[in-house]
């Protein structure tokens, strides 16, 4: 291909580029236009009732029960349209759901938004104020426990959006807030993760009063249940675990369970087995290097246990083919694979004749 053929194909591909972002604004600029002209037909309803807002407090809240969200207002945001109606509805129904709805938009994490507690109570009042006061709760003591706790009693829940949301985050779609407004699971629940959580504590634990106490109690109880997947056991016995998932990202890896640094599996992943062996190596001054997904040896953990006479070096590694842990002794060329739920019980046999015990 000659150099001018080639510069031809470049420039074709800048101009189609150009297009695609001239189109882009555009595009933006419709969805200006149709958000102002949505906002202008809202006014319009409104203003059409004749309202006299400087004598009639409760024009304003009589229109939005009123209003017609059906057809959808293209560019805004519809779910809390709807929500504000309901809101609207509630408190002209009932004088006593003011004061419950006012008390529960003052939490920040709930200003604005509490369709949750709404969908969650059936819009009964006494439900309502059970949940709010229990959710209050769990969103003033975020916490490693508290992920902890979510994990033990979600099931397989994580697996929908393959994350648990985190307290801290800002991110539009991995923070708390945005879960607290998802109503995207199979249940068609809203926060259907931490909605389990309090239904755990509202039926299993309601002498508990405190959230840090409800989060140990469930770790500490699901810890005695048998059948508990192994990389769940170890992050209800060091919570610290979760600390690693950035954006608290965990992902099913063809049957490989592994938390992220950032969105994707593309990330730099960790295997919580293999870190639950490296956090509580740390902890016995045990010697050890751990690699990640993108590490020359991936998802593996090497360490040395002295025993007093002897020391002994291992290497452990997930074989994704076997779906088990490849285990090598003193550079044996031999391995040995381990299931997931007997690599841990294999390790504290080996540690407990570490001379540091």
């Amino acid at each position: 291909m000659g150099g001018d053929s080639l510069y031809s194909l470049n420039a074709t591909a800048k101009l189609q580029n150009l297009k695609a972002i001239h189109n882009q604004r555009i595009d933006k600029i419709q969805y200006m236009a149709e958000a102002f002209n949505n906002l202008h037909d809202l006014v319009a309803a409104f203003k059409a009732t004749s309202p006299d807002v400087n004598s009639d407090s409760l024009a304003v809240r009589r229109f939005v029960s009123r209003m017609d969200i059906e057809r959808k207002y293209n560019r805004l945001d519809n779910p809390a349209l709807n929500e504000e109606k309901k809101k609207a509805e509630l408190k002209q129904n009932d004088s006593e759901w003011i004061s419950v709805i006012d008390k529960a938009e003052q939490h920040p994490f709930l200003w604005g938004q509490i369709r949750c507690l709404i969908g969650w109570s059936g819009e009964n009042i006494e439900r309502f104020e059970e949940y709010r006061i229990k959710l209050v709760k769990l969103l003033d003591d975020i916490s490693t426990d508290y992920y902890a706790a979510l994990l033990a009693v979600c099931g397989n829940a994580w697996t929908a959006n393959n994350r648990l949301y985190d307290g801290q985050s800002k991110h539009h779609r991995f923070g708390l807030k945005r879960h607290l407004r998802d109503k995207k699971s199979e249940n068609n629940v809203y926060a259907e993760l931490i909605k389990k959580l309090i239904d755990k504590w509202i039926i299993d634990y309601r002498g508990v009063a405190e959230a840090s106490e409800f989060y140990r109690r469930v770790i500490d109880d699901s810890l005695k249940i048998v059948p508990l997947e192994q990389w769940k056991r170890c992050i209800l016995l060091q919570p610290i675990i979760l600390d690693y998932a950035r954006q608290k990202c965990i992902f099913d890896d063809n049957g490989h369970v592994i938390i992220a640094q950032q969105k994707t599996t593309d990330s730099h992943c960790y295997d919580p087995i293999l870190l639950y062996i490296h956090i509580t190596s740390d902890g016995l001054n045990i010697a050890n290097a751990m690699g990640d997904s993108k590490s020359e040896n991936p998802h593996s953990i090497s360490f040395s246990i002295n025993y007093g006479s002897t020391t002994t070096s291992y290497f452990v590694q997930w074989d994704r083919e076997y779906q088990k842990y490849k285990c090598k002794a003193n550079d044996s060329e031999h391995s040995v694979y381990i299931a997931p739920e007997q690599l841990i019980a294999a390790y504290n046999k080996h540690i407990q004749r570490n001379k540091h015990i």
